[in-house]
């Protein structure tokens, strides 16, 4: 999480000559699912607010104009004042189309990936808006996909757990892009390492990370799970007798002396090893503090000098959480405006759903 930016935050909206200002922000962003920013800016009290949604916007904030594209979803203004007034603003994805209602469909010969263009096709996601990265796995054509009482965006996110794809996004200024992919090597890294804060004999404390603490779970696996996992196994008798002979060991033989694998082996195996790697023995979750912005889920980075040895790693960002602000674009308002207007502002990042 990143609080109190000292750098400029910036909301650019397309076609709004009306002058915003910024005053506080929170965000969350996750992998797999649709990010969502909650905006606190001060301006016009005449603005028409109605007029900006479903307006493409950019949220700089951090070095390097990094920051968040995204639709304005939700236009609202929570005080109106003599000089200024605030108006609440949310920025989300244009995948978050997907979540509007949900629905009762059967798709019939079509596979998951072909699934997923068609669910983005239907909502105006053009091919210029999504793409699919270093993906390694097979996707044969299923027979049948029912969607009974879910959105579009719950059936997406159900396909892509079920054959083990994630999504993220790539930002830039002029637009934000969904990424599809199967591969770890997707994920992009941060070109800085991340150092663990020092308190230096100055006085002074260096470093880019501020707190980080791990909570170690060990996952058990369901008996359904167990059951998939015995499913993938071979099931020729031969194999079965072979089993249950006593020191039943044979030779290696490489692939081109006992035959290729076949299609339904291999999507066996893909789907056992993928079965796996959501049953790791010793599954590690980390939660930290950084004030360096600009971090994005699905990014790998890389802690150094941290005092417990283990965490020193690379570490994939699963969760962002963000926070910023600017009182200082208050000054020359009305003093019973900035009154009311902190007060606000208090209340409604307490019940923001990135504060929680």
């Amino acid at each position: 999480m990143r609080k109190d930016l000292q750098m400029p935050i910036i909301l650019a909206i397309t076609d709004c000559q009306t002058d915003l200002h910024v005053i506080s922000f929170t965000g969350r962003d996750a992998l797999n699912e649709a990010y969502r920013f909650d905006i606190w800016l001060i301006g016009d009290p005449l603005l028409d607010v109605r007029s900006l949604l479903h307006r493409e916007a950019f949220l700089r904030f951090g070095e390097r104009r990094s920051g968040v594209h995204g639709q304005i979803c939700h236009a609202a203004r929570i005080h109106s004042g003599v000089r200024v007034s605030l108006y609440h603003l949310i920025l989300m994805p244009s995948l978050g189309k997907l979540a509007a209602h949900r629905r009762r469909r059967i798709y019939q010969d079509i596979a998951p990936p072909k699934l997923i263009a068609q669910l983005l096709e239907i909502h105006g996601i053009g091919a210029n808006a999504y793409r699919f990265e270093h993906m390694n796995g097979l996707y044969p054509a299923r027979p049948l996909h029912i969607q009974y009482d879910e959105s579009d965006l719950h059936l997406l996110q159900r396909l892509c757990e079920e054959e083990g794809i994630h999504f993220r996004f790539a930002h830039r200024q002029s637009g934000h892009r969904l990424v599809f992919s199967d591969d770890s090597a997707s994920f992009p890294a941060q070109p800085v390492p991340f150092r663990f804060k020092r308190q230096e004999q100055s006085g002074t404390s260096t470093g880019t990370l501020l707190h980080m603490a791990e909570v170690l779970t060990l996952p058990s696996a369901s008996r359904q799970l167990v059951r998939d996992l015995k499913q993938t196994q071979p099931r020729s008798s031969k194999h079965g007798e072979n089993a249950r002979t006593p020191a039943a060991n044979h030779a290696f033989q490489p692939p081109d002396v006992r035959g290729a694998i076949n299609r339904e082996e291999a999507l066996s195996r893909q789907r056992g090893m993928r079965e796996l790697e959501r049953l790791r023995c010793e599954r590690r979750e980390v939660s930290g503090h950084s004030n360096r912005p600009g971090l994005r889920s699905g990014e790998v980075i890389q802690v150094l000098d941290h005092p417990e040895p283990l965490l020193n790693d690379q570490w994939l960002l699963t969760e962002v959480l963000h926070a910023g602000r600017q009182l200082q674009v208050l000054r020359g308002a009305a003093a019973k405006d900035a009154l009311v207007i902190l007060r606000i502002l208090a209340d409604e990042q307490r019940s923001s759903p990135a504060a929680a």
